[in-house]
């Protein structure tokens, strides 16, 4: 689980709440990889948490190289080619090969996504803000 802190902001009300639903986004996946290894079959509901999570990842990711697009911002293709990584990361997830194990493969997705959103915000995000708050 990831709860939101101020060490997340990059200081754009806009991007810090896609950055904050990417979290809440997150937590439902944590929450249902809980409920899996407590023996429930949660497949239906973890693939509609993917789902949503890849959708509102592409849409965030749009929306904050359109911001990269209107600045002067030096690092933004190497910032898009990670965006575009983590895109295919999600699509390349196989829920038909998690069903047998969704609480195992949950927990280690999670832990993944969690671990790359952290360090993509407070390291590469973190490099657009004086860029995008001129």
């Amino acid at each position: 689980m990831i709860k939101w802190e101020q060490r997340f902001s990059v200081e754009n009300v806009q991007i810090d709440g896609e950055h904050k639903h990417l979290i809440e986004l997150l937590n439902i996946v944590h929450d249902l990889s809980i409920r899996a290894e407590d023996g429930e079959d949660i497949y239906d509901e973890m693939e509609v948490a993917i789902e949503g999570l890849r959708d509102y990842t592409v849409e965030h990711f749009r929306n904050e190289e359109e911001i990269f697009d209107r600045t002067d911002y030096m690092d933004k293709d190497v910032h898009k080619f990670q965006h575009k990584l983590f895109i295919k990361k999600i699509e390349s997830i196989d829920l038909q090969k998690a069903d047998n194990m969704q609480g195992e493969f949950l927990k280690k997705l999670t832990k993944e996504l969690i671990d790359w959103v952290i360090n993509h915000v407070l390291i590469v995000d973190k490099g657009y803000v004086d860029y995008i708050n001129k």
